[in-house]
């Protein structure tokens, strides 16, 4: 928007009602799958997503990360992560352990029960994930999917994380 003489003049940058739908079905479309995965998890193992996400990124970093770098991953703010990480140590799913060389950071670091909780969790939440979604996708469909959303990903945790 900007003036011109006594007029004002509004410039649309609004995309073409066909992007709209795309956006709003991507939305609608996590909105429904989220609290089914979750309910799933829920039901037969126990966990949550968040408890599923904090899990994973452990064991794909080989069973510890500093606070900060599991914040600059898990999907939950940093303020609900430190309730989430306390009620995890209390349930024993990891513990929490002094940064070797940095007094000022810890360590979360997954236990052996966290980690046989997440191996059965994780394998029942691949077949979920492929029931509820990537079945729907031939092979072409999800590569393409995952190069139109990995910019926008790359970019945005760029931001989270700067």
């Amino acid at each position: 928007m900007f003036a011109c003489g006594l007029y004002l003049v509004l410039v649309s940058v609004q995309p073409p009602p066909e992007h709209w739908r795309a956006w709003q079905l991507l939305f609608e479309t996590y909105a429904l799958v989220t609290p089914e995965l979750d309910a799933r998890l829920h039901t037969r193992d126990g966990l949550s997503l968040r408890r599923l996400d904090v899990l994973l990124h452990l064991s794909q970093a080989g069973e510890s990360l500093t606070m900060r770098e599991l914040a600059d991953r898990a999907v939950i703010s940093t303020s609900g992560l430190s309730g989430l990480i306390d009620r995890m140590e209390r349930d024993g799913l990891l513990t929490r352990e002094p940064a070797p060389g940095d007094r000022r950071s810890t360590r979360v670091v997954i236990t052996a029960p966290g980690r046989v909780q997440f191996a059965r969790a994780w394998a029942a939440h691949e077949r979920d994930v492929v029931e509820l979604i990537l079945s729907r996708f031939t092979a072409d469909r999800l590569e393409t999917l995952a190069a139109i959303l990995e910019p926008v990903h790359s970019e945005l945790a760029a931001r989270r994380n700067a």
